[in-house]
């Protein structure tokens, strides 16, 4: 039989990093961890097998790794410390079009992001692959932000 893996927990300068062997009941209680719960898909590391959590979630962590070890799903609990900051790559999801687009036709839901992220910066270039629907994306921004008068460049084919 494999003996169990160690639960890891790694401290860096802005959170912990926290890497065990894949079983559900683990897997569960981390969505529960407060800074995980708000955003699941961003806290979780994909290529490290691991996850982000706040310095503040530090009682969580402990009592997490405790039950781990107590229940023998990890033989142990792994302290690491390391210096260097954990950056956040994660695209952050587009905002959602609250408000009535006012054009015939309607938007595919992307393009209804787009809208929304040109309302929320006021300036953007949209730049998706043709065919996908960025001068509908300028009208429709240019039309709720009643933003005239207004420059949209085409290129023509």
């Amino acid at each position: 039989m494999i003996p169990p893996s160690p639960f890891c927990v790694t401290t860096t300068p802005n959170c912990f990093k926290l890497a065990f062997p894949y079983h559900p009941r683990l897997v569960e209680l981390v969505k529960r961890i407060p800074s995980v719960k708000q955003n699941i898909r961003a806290a979780y590391i994909a290529d490290e097998k691991a996850w982000k959590v706040s310095l503040q979630d530090k009682e969580y962590v402990r009592m997490m790794a405790d039950w781990a070890v107590q229940t023998r799903i990890c033989s142990r609990v792994q302290h690491k410390v390391t210096t260097r900051e954990y950056n956040d790559y994660t695209i952050p999801d587009l905002p959602k079009l609250t408000v009535p687009h006012g054009l015939l036709l309607e938007p595919y839901e992307y393009q209804k992001e787009g809208i929304a992220y040109a309302l929320q910066h006021k300036r953007c270039i949209f730049g998706d692959q043709p065919g996908l629907g960025k001068t509908l994306q300028a009208i429709g921004t240019v039309t709720i932000a009643k933003a005239y008068p207004c420059l949209v460049i085409v290129r023509p084919h």
